[in-house]
């Protein structure tokens, strides 16, 4: 099964990487993610780090994950979003 969020699509056996636009009032963050459709079958899990500005641990975690799955090591779908909150973690 494909695996689309905004712009972003996945088919099955593949990882994307992208960032998906917010709109938050007057401006727009771009929230990164990572997709990674599984070459089998499975559930989907989500990952998210960097919901409030000073959890830089969630951010390299969820980060470093991403750079080490590959699809076919995976049953199903995960999708991580190393930085959930952008002006809170970029802001410091």
């Amino acid at each position: 099964m494909t695996l689309t969020i905004g712009a972003l699509r996945a088919e099955p056996g593949q990882k994307k990487r992208g960032v998906l636009p917010a709109g938050l009032g007057t401006t727009t963050a771009e929230v990164p993610l990572i997709l990674v459709n599984g070459s089998r079958p499975g559930p989907r899990v989500v990952i998210t780090g960097g919901v409030h500005g000073g959890e830089f641990v969630g951010v390299d975690v969820a980060t470093r994950l991403a750079g080490l799955l590959e699809p076919d090591d995976v049953a199903g779908q995960v999708v991580i979003c190393p930085v959930a909150n952008p002006p809170a973690v970029y802001g410091g």
